[in-house]
């Protein structure tokens, strides 16, 4: 397992999350009584969940003003990587790329899954090129490039 990929099943992400395809958002789906730890407590805490959150939008949290994220019993989770999960029915191999360049659209026509390395030649350019292209930079010598 890579260390992007998630140990929760996709099928026990259907049990929890319903996407709506249009969108990309998820929502909260009603939890059964066994998706909660068995004790005393089992039965309060499935009431209060399926009343406090069934339904709701999940994963309206933004990390670093970047991603949706969230978490499913206890494992942090990204947004577009579980609706492409969902969409799918596995997770993704490589990297998730947002093919708009826009982090929170996270409709399924918007996601790919590609290696690192692809998703890295999406990135805008840097404010602090000096050549306005993308992979070529001067070198220490005048009057001379190099590209990576």
């Amino acid at each position: 397992m890579n260390a992007m990929e998630s140990r929760l099943p996709v099928e026990t992400l259907s049990r929890l999350l319903r996407l709506d395809v249009e969108t990309g958002r998820l929502f909260w789906l009603r939890r059964d009584f066994d998706l909660f730890p068995k004790g005393p407590f089992q039965s309060r805490d499935f009431k209060n969940w399926n009343a406090r959150c069934a339904e709701k939008q999940a994963f309206l949290t933004r990390s670093s003003g970047r991603y949706f994220h969230g978490s499913i019993f206890g494992e942090k989770l990204l947004a577009h990587r579980v609706v492409f999960a969902l969409f799918h029915g596995h997770w993704p191999v490589g990297t998730v790329d947002h093919i708009n360049g826009d982090s929170f659209d996270n409709r399924p026509a918007n996601l790919r899954d590609v290696p690192h390395i692809d998703n890295c030649r999406n990135w805008p350019l840097s404010k602090a090129s000096s050549t306005g292209v993308t992979g070529v930079s001067r070198t220490r010598n005048r009057g001379q490039y190099e590209a990576y």
